[in-house]
């Protein structure tokens, strides 16, 4: 059963102390008393006594905890919600109370109460009792006394300490634990194996499961004849073979090769002294064979050859001492060559009315003959530029107009503006987004903003246009979602730069929250007729 809580009255805790009051000293609880009536434990007395029993017994079954038992043969009837322990002395030594009854007596039935009771903050040990006769206490590992049978359930648990296990719940709990009819007839001749050999015998090893890996043994583990896998990929570890491979330097004869000419001619066609096919050399083409006069000219169509000197209307490779080019040409205003000796360091290709121009100098140059062309060049200056064909000059003259911009920073610049017909579309359905909740910036971040006007540094646009600006330094403090905080490379790192998208919410919300303040102020509705 579990044990009571019982509260030990004031002048039963007083009763405990020592006249030095350093400590303890026995007592002896000699009646107790019963009432029908709820009441305070905590109270000094107990309301509405309506029995004392001498007629009970008890001892200390724990430090903490006593067990009493109560009998009562008398044909008197009554409820018990609370009952008292005295002392031998009359003081009100303890009392419990409950709502419920506790028990009912009829007169003609005997009482007989057996109560397990706890003590919080008191040695039980201190406590002796009258007459002890006939106590029937539980059972602990130090008391003798009466014990309940534990369930299946709390025998598989192991929780319970104060019950006792019978065999079926003792058989369940092995069954639960080893399964049903464990162990099998063979674990238990395993289990009851007086050594190792034995075990190894039963389970069928045999002198494999000494592990010993020592050759001819009757297991080598993952070796072969004592050795490692890796002992037999060296050369000089196989038998029977010669010490390198191939043993010696040696030739074959083109006859024991089968089907050698077949496969050549497969490659390279030769009737006569005509070769055809693909012509493929390891060395240089120019001075391997153009030049020794191998190949004085090779058609690649109707009016272009590979010659070793420079002939109009051809493609031309040159050797010797002469720079080394290579022009194809189709006309005399037509053509396209790469390099020359008077422009060794220009690419050129031509078109019927446009050129590309290409110099390792760092130029790059797109040009089309009418008046509507747009042309492309980069200066040696590191900025890269469309300019219109019909204005003379070449880069950097009076006449050039440059019409748009892309530095090496990675900065466009556009003189003039940019026109899209159809709009700039910004993904804002909210099928495309996770909404977290409404937007916590409004009117009090934007009158904290400090708008200036000045002109951007020439080493970052160079135009000196004075502009109107918000800091994203500012705005990364008060609203970070509005600035990317690597946005724009300048000077071999990378500074914020503002996301002025991300701002027009903001002036939304501040917008209607300033219309609100105002409307409050002039006593108007909050959505006033337009």
């Amino acid at each position: 059963m579990t044990p009571l809580q019982i509260t030990i009255t004031p002048q039963g805790r007083a009763a405990l102390v020592n006249a030095q009051h350093h400590g303890t000293v026995p007592v002896r609880l000699a009646s107790v008393g019963l009432t029908a009536q709820h009441f305070d434990p905590a109270a000094a007395t107990m309301p509405d006594e309506s029995k004392r029993l001498t007629t009970f017994s008890g001892g200390v079954v724990a430090a903490d905890t006593i067990h009493i038992t109560i009998g009562d043969a008398t044909s008197d009837q009554y409820d018990v919600r609370g009952f008292g322990v005295y002392l031998d002395d009359g003081t009100l030594f303890a009392t419990y109370s409950q709502q419920d009854i506790i028990l009912s007596k009829s007169a003609s039935a005997m009482l007989l109460l057996a109560i397990d009771v706890r003590f919080v903050d008191t040695d039980a040990t201190q406590l002796s009792f009258g007459e002890t006769s006939w106590n029937n206490p539980p059972a602990t590992q130090t008391v003798a006394g009466v014990l309940t049978l534990s369930s299946n359930a709390q025998a598989i648990a192991g929780l319970d300490d104060r019950s006792a296990i019978p065999p079926t719940a003792l058989k369940a709990t092995l069954d639960h634990r080893l399964g049903e009819a464990a162990p099998s007839d063979y674990a238990k001749t395993l289990l009851a194996s007086a050594d190792a050999p034995t075990l190894r015998h039963l389970l069928g090893l045999g002198d494999a499961a000494v592990m010993d890996t020592g050759s001819e043994k009757g297991l080598d583990a993952d070796l072969l004849d004592g050795y490692h896998g890796t002992y037999y990929l060296q050369w000089r570890n196989l038998q029977n073979t010669p010490q390198t491979y191939p043993p010696s330097a040696h030739q074959h004869a083109s006859s024991d090769i089968p089907d050698l000419a077949s496969h050549l001619d497969t490659l390279v066609k030769k009737t006569g002294s005509l070769m055809t096919g693909s012509l493929q050399s390891q060395g240089t083409l120019i001075g391997d064979a153009l030049g020794n006069g191998r190949i004085p000219a090779l058609k690649i169509g109707n009016d272009c050859e590979f010659w070793d000197n420079n002939i109009p209307y051809a493609a031309t490779f040159r050797s010797g001492t002469s720079p080394a080019i290579a022009q194809l040409f189709f006309g005399t205003s037509n053509h396209c060559y790469f390099g020359t000796s008077t422009k060794n360091t220009s690419t050129v290709i031509g078109a019927k009315t446009g050129l590309l121009w290409i110099e390792t100098a760092g130029n790059y140059y797109y040009q089309q003959h009418d008046t509507t062309h747009v042309a492309f060049y980069k200066k040696n200056g590191g900025h890269a530029f469309f300019w219109r064909r019909s204005d003379s000059g070449g880069s950097g003259s009076t006449n050039e107009v440059q019409l748009m911009s892309l530095e090496d920073n990675g900065n466009l610049s556009v003189k003039g503006t940019i026109v899209s017909a159809g709009g700039y579309a910004q993904g804002s359905s909210r099928k495309l987004k996770d909404i977290e909740g409404p937007l916590p910036y409004g009117l009090a971040e934007i009158e904290q903003l400090t708008p200036l006007i000045g002109r951007y540094k020439p080493s970052y646009t160079p135009d000196g246009r004075r502009r109107l600006f918000l800091e994203a330094e500012q705005l990364l403090d008060l609203m970070p979602e509005t600035v990317n905080p690597e946005g724009i490379p300048f000077q071999g790192a990378y500074v914020p730069s503002v996301n002025l998208d991300q701002l027009l919410p903001v002036l939304v919300n501040a917008i209607a929250q300033l219309s609100a303040k105002v409307n409050a102020l002039t006593g108007a509705p909050r959505h006033a007729e337009k």
